[in-house]
């Protein structure tokens, strides 16, 4: 008799056991559901097919919560340091880009580049709707998908730009052949790529640039320039190094002749290249560059003392930009600023330098030096 009730109890535990896996496992599919705006702004309740029903997850939490209201500058400061200090793009985003510009390769189409700003930007846009709880590609309180980029971080509003979102998904490979059926990941004017996972919330954002090839055209230096003034030698070999990559590229050429257009439209005399103050606007990009920092007063003092520091010794100007990713957005943002419009429009000028220099993050700055 008390075997058979002893039996007879180990077979509802038993049972209760399989029941109780058997509801974990549905849960566990429940839980994989997945949100994706449609063109029309619906939500659209879709189940990934392959997901497994646990992933254990180390990335995508932030001491940092979004709050309610636009961040101000103090904070976006704030996000940005936490944002490098974790490493900048976690596993998630590195291992999706990997997926997108493998796919885009396979299809004969340039690698997209990642942006630092739209990588932020996507990071940030996907934080939000975790912590702010809501799925849409407008922000309750930025608006359009494109003001997060343009308002927290800069990024040009003109660009014309595209953007995908998911929630739920538990790997980037189920996230990006969701994306793969709305036809952005191959599309051929986009260049630019920002990746965004927070929370099993992802964000991509695709954006127009320059060409993959003219980014990857623009000059290293294996002379990284350090917080003092060179010796003779070490500036002896930059310059060196700078004829024997061939002197001016391409992006700089452009903005000299942009220049000339904008200068010739308001019925100025054209710049004449100057071959050392083109030298000397391409140091001060690549110190910029290499010391992180955006000012006219660098290591040597104004841009006259750097100038003469190279045997130039007329009066310079001087217009700087960072973070535009082509020649035409360089120059069309120096026209929009009152200042730095006079200063390329100074009709006494009569030539010209200018220095573009990408740096280890990818941001690009630009420099116009102008002479008499």
């Amino acid at each position: 008799m008390y075997k058979l009730l002893i039996t007879f109890a180990v077979s509802v535990m038993v049972a209760c056991i399989v029941l109780l896996v058997a509801l974990t496992v549905m849960l566990g599919d429940r839980i994989l559901h997945v949100y994706q705006e449609s063109d029309d702004g619906d939500i659209v309740l879709s189940q990934p097919e392959t997901e497994p029903a646990v992933l254990v997850i180390d990335e995508g939490t932030s001491a940092f919560e979004i709050p309610d209201r636009r961040l101000t500058q103090q904070e976006i400061q704030d996000w940005i340091a936490e944002y490098e200090a974790g490493g900048s793009a976690n596993k998630f985003e590195t291992r999706l880009f990997d997926l997108i510009n493998t796919e885009r390769a396979e299809s004969g189409l340039s690698p997209l580049y990642a942006s630092p700003d739209l990588m932020m930007a996507s990071r940030i846009k996907a934080q939000s709707m975790a912590h702010l709880d809501y799925f849409s590609y407008t922000s309750p309180i930025y608006g359009e998908f494109n003001a997060i980029p343009h308002e927290l971080f800069g990024y040009p509003s003109h660009r014309s730009m595209g953007i995908n979102i998911a929630s739920g998904f538990r790997s980037p490979e189920a996230v990006f052949n969701e994306w793969m059926d709305n036809g952005q990941i191959l599309e051929a004017g986009f260049t630019e790529v920002g990746l965004g996972f927070y929370d099993f919330h992802w964000t991509l954002k695709v954006a127009e640039g320059p060409s993959a090839a003219a980014v990857a055209a623009l000059p290293s230096s294996s002379v990284i320039l350090p917080e003092r003034v060179l010796t003779y030698y070490e500036l002896d070999s930059w310059m060196e190094e700078y004829s024997r990559l061939g002197g001016a590229n391409s992006f700089e050429l452009e903005v000299v002749r942009l220049t000339n257009l904008e200068r010739e439209s308001h019925g100025l005399y054209p710049l004449a290249i100057n071959p050392l103050l083109m030298m000397i606007a391409r140091f001060k990009a690549q110190s910029m560059g290499n010391l992180n920092y955006i000012s006219h007063t660098g290591v040597y003092g104004e841009p006259g003392d750097l100038a003469r520091a190279f045997g130039f010794t007329s009066g310079v100007g001087e217009n700087l930009f960072r973070g535009a990713m082509a020649p035409k957005e360089a120059v069309a943002g120096w026209m929009d600023s009152p200042g730095h419009r006079q200063n390329l429009l100074t009709e006494s000028y009569r030539s010209i330098g200018v220095g573009v220099y990408m740096d280890a993050d990818g941001r690009i700055g630009w420099t116009q030096m102008f002479s008499f």
